[in-house]
């Protein structure tokens, strides 16, 4: 199967590649081989899944849905945390994602008084499931728990929701803190990813 798609595969522009390590790792060597292409160095992210929701940390601050209003700073954080993970996105595509996700109600804030600390997106419910993605707090307003207190919300407000009965999220691997507060706060890990880009010649 990786030999098939690797010769399917288009080789005249950049493709992005996700997928369990080995798989990549085989199809991105394929398809190099076939048209002496680079792999550009990949990360490796880790999926979650939320077993039980163990948040006994009294948090400050209160979630809410972001409105109209938020929609410039939204764009600006995303484009940070997409240049976080290291996979970074245009801003006219950031704009679409985020004007979407506010329509719809599932562009989350963190507030303390009257300043968002943290925003986070939630996906539509499909089968039963939702993901939690973009989690997002200014390096300097982090260390203060505002990351864990958005998580830890939504994720109570999602599981209260009769159409929910999973909630999932990935995070690179490589950001120890962040591993740690969603395995503190009752997340399981369940599969690993890996993202490359091949880069044609």
């Amino acid at each position: 199967a990786a030999a098939a798609l690797a010769d399917e595969l288009p080789i005249d522009r950049r493709i992005r590649l996700v997928g369990p390590p080995s798989d990549v790792a085989q199809v991105a060597g394929r398809w190099s081989d076939r048209c002496n292409g680079a792999v550009d160095t990949g990360e490796l992210f880790r999926w979650y899944r939320l077993r039980a929701l163990d948040d006994g940390r009294r948090r400050k601050g209160r979630l809410d849905v972001a409105s109209s209003d938020s929609i410039e700073r939204a764009v600006d954080w995303m484009l940070a945390f997409a240049d976080d993970v290291g996979l970074p996105i245009a801003r006219d595509i950031a704009a679409i994602r985020i004007g979407d996700a506010i329509n719809e109600g599932r562009l989350m804030e963190w507030r303390l008084g009257d300043d968002v600390v943290s925003q986070l997106m939630v996906s539509p419910a499909r089968f039963g499931v939702i993901r939690i993605n973009g989690v997002y707090t200014p390096p300097a307003l982090r260390r203060d728990g505002h990351s864990g207190a958005i998580t830890a919300a939504v994720a109570e407000q999602q599981i209260a929701r009769q159409k929910v009965d999973e909630i999932v999220l990935d995070q690179p691997a490589s950001s120890a803190a962040t591993n740690r507060m969603y395995r503190r706060l009752g997340f399981e890990s369940v599969a690993d990813a890996l993202v490359v880009q091949l880069v044609p010649r």
